[in-house]
């Protein structure tokens, strides 16, 4: 077992040495791989191109609508209230829910979509743990840089399940 640790650990940190060193050339053929089958990644273009972390605007939107917050602490401004228009709205699901519901309300909110987030890791059933894990990875994104909760139907199946993994205990004696 030693031995095979050994082995495998050695292999292991040969490959994350090629990786780093051959990182642009692996990204390059990546690139050429999927264009190939005509599949078009922005994902994949931003990190070539060294412009993953620009922001594309965004940061103006949230400003914008942190402004508007301010203006609308307690009760906010109801469901899509204050945007700018379609396609403009906060791209952030907890900018969209203080936004809506207020600091107060949505702020309770915030925090139970993060816990949500967090139930992942607590659920027994590792069927329905997988599922629940899959659906909190598609909206991790749409919390900071893409996210509006009303017509994300990803994000309304991932609270779903995650209420179905609670289990209530009903008494035997019916």
């Amino acid at each position: 077992k030693s031995f095979n640790k050994i082995v495998i650990g050695f292999f292991s940190f040969l490959l994350i040495v090629m990786v780093i060193l051959f990182a642009e050339q692996l990204q390059l053929l990546l690139l050429n791989f999927v264009q190939n089958r005509g599949i078009y990644s922005r994902t994949l273009n931003k990190i070539l191109s060294g412009s993953i972390l620009q922001l594309s605007g965004r940061d103006a939107l949230w400003a914008y609508y942190l402004e508007l917050i301010c203006e609308k602490p307690f009760f906010g401004w109801g469901l899509v209230g204050g945007w700018i228009g379609d396609g403009s709205g906060p791209h952030n699901m907890l900018i969209s829910l203080l936004l809506a519901f207020g600091c107060i309300g949505g702020g309770l909110l915030c925090v139970l979509s993060i816990g949500l987030m967090f139930r992942v890791f607590f659920i027994k059933d590792k069927m329905l743990q997988t599922i629940v894990l899959l659906y909190c990875a598609r909206n991790i994104g749409m919390f900071f840089i893409s996210g509006n909760f009303l017509d994300n139907a990803n994000w309304m199946i991932f609270v779903a399940l995650c209420l179905a993994s609670f289990k209530i205990k009903l008494n035997s004696t019916l």
